[in-house]
């Protein structure tokens, strides 16, 4: 494994580049919003009509979606579109030829990216497919639940420049590990502009075989996902991944002249409400996701294109105060 001083100088973007991540998405965002409204609908229709559909055809409507957005050129992945227990295995993705029916009641994982003219996107929501009023597992409401605690963890921790993924990775990993849980892969990695969906030299990652990700530490302006996840064999996964960049974090003090960092978050997606068990959430998270939806709302509302639309992303993105709970 050489050093390559190019990687590391691509890796640090350029206002330009950052703003462009911004832009993009909010529209990749909006194509998925779009795109769950419409599962919404089927929902609203019963079982017999969402599980007319596979998870191919799923990942086909997304797309469907995805063309109607300025500036987008293609997939930046193959879709991860996995329903049940197709959800556990991490690097799944249906084709035409071979995929599985939507089943209702179940979890269903899609894990999505798009390649635009401005940056690319690489986002993962779970959702659940419940009808006539099926409610998720207490299990799987906990396990989201600590998963999502995880991604809002690690979103707000402060850092000093140049700090290595591994040794903030476990942030992420602890409301698992609390209960004994873990995932079987890394936590985050960097992403190209409008060039490869998984970009080094910086990471997120348990492992201590990538020598790189103890090499090059995180800097302002690089781009990093934060996803992590849980997953039962034959059963359900879960994974949640926002797409962060690296900014400037205002302290009080800064010990031996150190820049600090944080992270701002660019994807503009609901996260599912359904799925959480409010019992094991503090106040302050609750505070990140109301905070986190208004932006959502804000940003991506504009780009609604039908009242059905606009009216289940004001409800998906509601505060939680709002009777959720």
């Amino acid at each position: 494994e050489k050093d390559d001083c190019i990687e590391i100088m691509k890796s640090v973007k350029n206002d330009t580049e950052v703003q462009g991540f911004m832009n993009c998405h909010i529209r990749d965002g909006a194509a998925k919003s779009r795109f769950f409204a419409w599962i919404n609908q089927l929902r609203e229709s019963g079982k017999d009509e969402i599980e007319k559909h596979t998870e191919w055809t799923f990942a086909e409507k997304l797309l469907a979606f995805r063309r109607e957005a300025d500036l987008f050129v293609d997939l930046s992945f193959e879709t991860i579109s996995s329903v049940a227990g197709n959800g556990a295995i991490i690097h799944y993705s249906p084709s035409e030829e071979n995929n599985a029916k939507i089943k209702s009641n179940e979890m269903y994982l899609l894990d999505s990216g798009g390649q635009y003219f401005d940056g690319t996107t690489d986002t993962t929501r779970t959702t659940w497919l419940g009808v006539n009023g099926t409610k998720p597992s207490d299990h799987q409401r906990e396990c989201y639940t600590r998963v999502l605690k995880g991604v809002i963890s690690l979103t707000k921790m402060i850092f000093p420049f140049n700090t290595k993924g591994p040794m903030i990775d476990s942030i992420a990993r602890s409301y698992l590990w609390q209960v004994g849980l873990d995932y079987r892969h890394g936590t985050g990695h960097g992403v190209g502009c409008f060039l490869n969906v998984h970009e080094g030299p910086q990471g997120f990652s348990a492992s201590t075989y990538r020598r790189v990700l103890y090499e090059y530490g995180l800097r302002t302006n690089m781009i990093i996902t934060n996803e992590p996840g849980y997953y039962e064999a034959d059963a359900f996964g879960i994974r949640i991944e926002n797409v962060m960049v690296v900014i400037n974090a205002e302290t009080k003090h800064k010990f031996g002249g150190q820049q600090f960092c944080t992270f701002a978050t660019a994807t503009m997606v609901p996260i599912d409400k359904e799925l959480l068990d409010f019992k094991i959430m503090t106040q302050e998270d609750i505070e990140w996701l109301d905070n986190y939806h208004k932006d959502v709302y804000k940003n991506i509302l504009p780009l609604m294109k039908t009242e059905y639309e606009k009216n289940w992303l004001k409800k998906a993105t509601d505060p939680v105060q709002c009777g959720d709970s």
